[in-house]
């Protein structure tokens, strides 16, 4: 029977890689020259991104409080959610260079986006190898 820290567990991790396809997506296609019909579909992944981020925030506190929130104490969680945030950041920023570019109608330089893209998906797997391990 599945429990509530295990419905919590595969929501958490199916939501982190059905989250990370849309982060390597924008880090295939952004490019220098980006054809306006690739930028819109940037803007949605970017938007599925961001609903990702914060449904692992979400179902991660959840967990966090079933456990009597003795995880947040550990160390290698302090460098996990350090790297969400910043992973979170960069690829925030990436919306609104997206909605410019569509608006625009050119979207032209989105170098900046892969550039964002792939250092978030370093960040998100760095916190991968932090979840399954637990150093320390």
């Amino acid at each position: 029977m599945m429990t509530e820290r295990l419905i919590l567990l595969s929501l958490h991790a199916v939501t982190a890689v059905l989250g990370l396809g849309p982060i390597v997506a924008l880090a295939l296609l952004a490019s220098r020259r980006t054809p306006p019909e690739i930028a819109k579909a940037l803007v949605f992944f970017s938007r599925l991104i961001q609903w990702a981020l914060l449904v692992m925030l979400a179902t991660g506190l959840w967990l966090s409080l079933l456990s009597g929130w003795a995880v947040l104490r550990q160390p290698w969680m302090h460098v996990s959610l350090t790297l969400y945030l910043v992973a979170g950041a960069l690829l925030g920023l990436n919306g609104p260079k997206l909605r410019r570019a569509v608006a625009d109608s050119t979207a032209g330089d989105l170098s900046r986006v892969r550039r964002f893209a792939l250092i978030s998906c370093a960040l998100v797997g760095g916190i991968v190898v932090l979840m399954v391990v637990k150093p320390g």
